[in-house]
C-alpha cells in the first residue's frame, strides 16, 4: 500500500511515516499542496492524508482538486480536520486534527479493506441484521469509537452503525450526522450509548459496518436521543471516567 502524506508538520509527518512502515505501507511526504499535486501527476498512490491546514492551500481545496481528477479516483483521502466539511466519496474519511498516528494507520487499513471485495463472511450473530454491502467496516483495535462517532458527526452521514462487542450486539442510529438514537441489550437511548461506550473500552476486536440511508428512510421510531452529538460524546466522557473513579475506589 503506498501513501501520499501532504504534511506541513514534520514531527507528525515522521511520526505517521514510522508508524505505517511498521505495518507495511510505503510513505511519500509533501509538504504543500501545489507540490503534492505535482507528485501526483508521477505516482497514483492507493491513499492520500492531508493536514487540514498546509502552507499554501487548506486541506479541503486540496481535497477538492483531487477529487476533480478521474485518474485519482480510486485513491482513498484522509482529511486531519475539526471544520465537519463533509468529503463526497465513500472512500474517504475525515478524522479529528488530533487522532493519533495508530488511529490514522487503523483507518488507511479501514478504507483499503473497504475498497476490496470480501473474500470471507464474518461471523456475526444469526439475530443481526447486517446490510449486504457495509459501506463502512472494521474494527476499533486501534480507532477508537469516539474517533469514529466524531467522523461520522462531521461528515454528516445518516445511517445504522451496527456494532458487535464481546459477542453483543448494539445499534446507533444517526440522522445528518446527528445520534439520534442507541440500543444494547435492554438499554435505550443515551444509557445504551454509555453502555456501548463502556462496554467498547473491553473489547479489543469490536467490530463495526456502517448503513449509509437516506434521512427519509431513517423512522422516527428512531429517536431516542434528542441532544446534539458534540454535547452528548462530552456527556458520555464524563459519565465514562465518573464510572472508571467509582470502580477504581472499590478495590
Amino acid at each position: 500500500m503506498k501513501v501520499l502524506l501532504v504534511m506541513t508538520d514534520q514531527t507528525k509527518a515522521a511520526e505517521l511515516s514510522r508508524v505505517c512502515a511498521g505495518v507495511g505501507i510505503s510513505c511519500q511526504l509533501a509538504d504543500g499542496g501545489f507540490y503534492a499535486l505535482t507528485m501526483l501527476e508521477r505516482d497514483k498512490p492507493d491513499a492520500i492524508v492531508s493536514s487540514y491546514d498546509v502552507f499554501d492551500m487548506s486541506g479541503q481545496d486540496f481535497y477538492e482538486i483531487v477529487r476533480s481528477d478521474e485518474s485519482l479516483a480510486q485513491s482513498s483521502f484522509i482529511l486531519l480536520d475539526n471544520s465537519g466539511d463533509q468529503l463526497t466519496e465513500d472512500h474517504d474519511l475525515s478524522l479529528p486534527s488530533s487522532s493519533t498516528a495508530n488511529a490514522i494507520v487503523q483507518a488507511l487499513q479501514n478504507l483499503e479493506k473497504a475498497k476490496q471485495p470480501s473474500t470471507k463472511q464474518t461471523q456475526l450473530p444469526r439475530s443481526m441484521v447486517i446490510p449486504k454491502s457495509p459501506q463502512i467496516s472494521g474494527t476499533l483495535e486501534v480507532l477508537t469509537l469516539f474517533d469514529l462517532m466524531m467522523s461520522l458527526n462531521q461528515n454528516k452521514h445518516s445511517g445504522k452503525l451496527y456494532l458487535r462487542i464481546n459477542e453483543e450486539e448494539a445499534i446507533v442510529v444517526l440522522r445528518h450526522g446527528e445520534i439520534c438514537h442507541a440500543e444494547i441489550s435492554h438499554y435505550v437511548g443515551e444509557a445504551a450509548l454509555i453502555q456501548i461506550f463502556l462496554t467498547s473500552e473491553d473489547s479489543n476486536d469490536t467490530e463495526f459496518f456502517f448503513e449509509r440511508l437516506e434521512e427519509s428512510q431513517i423512522l422516527s421510531a428512531y429517536t431516542s436521543i434528542n441532544h446534539s452529538t458534540k454535547e452528548l460524546l462530552f456527556k458520555v466522557a464524563v459519565e465514562l471516567d465518573h464510572l472508571r473513579e467509582k470502580a477504581g475506589s472499590s478495590h
